[in-house]
């Protein structure tokens, strides 16, 4: 978890800034959420960032507390704080995104800039999150791209398995592939904004 960001931060603008700044950072993780105050449109000052590797999250939890974020106002720069997350894992983040709320707005539906990015080997999968989402899977299963239209058990919402496109189903393969089987911590909801708190 990376706090004391600067509102003004966008999601892209925030992993660009990162990037440049530390040279193991780039394709090193799979998720990324800024939450957003939507009635204001600027972020609320932190994020989460889940790493694929423990050994690269150490390292960022060791470097990122030196970084200065370059937008912060006034003269006096900021440094970042860091700590480890409630949750933990791509899979338990994104069934963590699937109760929670960001003011009055599901995270599971938020659009746009601040909406919740997955990646695959690097690549941002914008839809992804909301495919992944509607799925549930056994958390001992690693299903093949032939066999997520079998291991997959869908909730009421979902559509047919004949509605996706060869792309998708590779998607949620991978995506099922990169996924930490990490149950869900008790310790409440890290991803509940408060905007009346923040900003009223």
């Amino acid at each position: 978890m990376l706090r004391r960001i600067p509102y003004s931060y966008t999601p892209s603008e925030l992993l660009d800034e990162l990037t440049e700044s530390m040279d193991f950072f780039k394709g090193s993780f799979d998720f990324c959420y800024l939450p957003a105050n939507c009635r204001h449109s600027c972020n609320v000052g932190y994020a989460f960032i889940n790493f694929r590797r423990p050994e690269v999250c150490r390292r960022f939890l060791e470097t990122a507390c030196l970084h200065r974020f370059r937008k912060q106002a006034g003269s006096t720069r900021v440094y970042a704080k860091v700590s480890y997350a409630h949750v933990q894992g791509l899979h338990a983040n994104l069934e963590y995104l699937k109760r929670t709320r960001v003011g009055t707005v599901s995270a599971k539906n938020m659009t746009g800039m601040y909406s919740p990015m997955v990646f695959v080997e690097g690549v941002e999968k914008p839809l992804s999150v909301q495919e992944f989402s509607r799925i549930s899977v056994f958390h001992d299963q690693r299903p093949s791209i032939s066999e997520v239209s079998t291991s997959v058990s869908a909730t009421p919402d979902l559509l047919p398995m004949e509605y996706y496109d060869e792309v998708s189903i590779e998607l949620l393969s991978l995506l099922f592939s990169l996924s930490n089987d990490v149950e869900l911590n008790s310790y409440g909801n890290p991803f509940h904004v408060d905007e009346h708190a923040l900003f009223d």
